[in-house]
This record gives C-alpha cells, sequence and structure tokens, in this order.
C-alpha cells in the first residue's frame, strides 16, 4: 500500500530564505505570492482534504554548493499554507507533519523547484 501524493512545478527560481534582508511589506508580498501560487497549483491538482499530510519541497540548483536546509523554512511555510489554503486541511501539530527539502544536484540550468504534496494518513493508498 503506498501513500497518495501529488507533484508539481513551482513557477519561481529563487526560493525564500531565512537570510534574505527584506524589509516586511517585500517580505508579506513575497510569501503572499508563493501561497497563492501553490493554492492555484494544488486547486489544478484537485488534491482532497487530508487528515495526516506533509509536503516536501524539492530543488534542482543551478550551482553545487553547500547549503543550509534551514533557511528554505520561509519556503516552505508558505508552501504548506498555499496546500492548506486549498484544501481546508488542518496544519496543526496533530495533522501537518513538517519536513526538510531536498536539494538535487546542480543541473547548471536556471533554478528548477518543484513540490510534492503526502497523503500521510495509513489507508490513503486505498483510496482512488
Amino acid at each position: 500500500m503506498t501513500a497518495r501524493e501529488w507533484s508539481f512545478p513551482l513557477p519561481f527560481v529563487t526560493p525564500l530564505s531565512l537570510n534574505d534582508r527584506n524589509g516586511w511589506r517585500k517580505k508579506a508580498r513575497l510569501t503572499k505570492a508563493w501561497r497563492d501560487a501553490v493554492h492555484v497549483l494544488a486547486r489544478k491538482e484537485h488534491i482532497p482534504r487530508m487528515d495526516r499530510w506533509t509536503v516536501v519541497l524539492h530543488m534542482a540548483p543551478r550551482i553545487q554548493r553547500e547549503r543550509d536546509l534551514d533557511n528554505l523554512a520561509p519556503t516552505l511555510k508558505a508552501c504548506a499554507d498555499g496546500v492548506r489554503d486549498a484544501t481546508g486541511c488542518k496544519d496543526d501539530s496533530a495533522h501537518y507533519t513538517p519536513t526538510n527539502p531536498v536539494v538535487h544536484p546542480a543541473t547548471r540550468e536556471p533554478n528548477r523547484l518543484w513540490l510534492v504534496v503526502i497523503d500521510l494518513r495509513a489507508d490513503a493508498g486505498s483510496e482512488d
């Protein structure tokens, strides 16, 4: 039995980062853009309401270098909020499980980001 999951590309090449030094207005505008984009994409995927779920942010960077995965937390939070907005899922600790982002090997092409939404309910694979 496998968990249900949905994967879709994100329309951004620069993730949000804890290292960003933007004012609160710019930060709010960028976060809203991410959240709204994920909301629209999750709706297109017809992701249902889930009891237990997570999102995994994937990044294929242009340049290979060391990355502090914690710096991608604002991106992951905006993505999780977008999925929650689209599906009506709860994102408290009983329903949403945070994950670390996955950074793939460099591609020498512009950064590519995509999101995987996973239904963590034990019997999620039995429905279709």
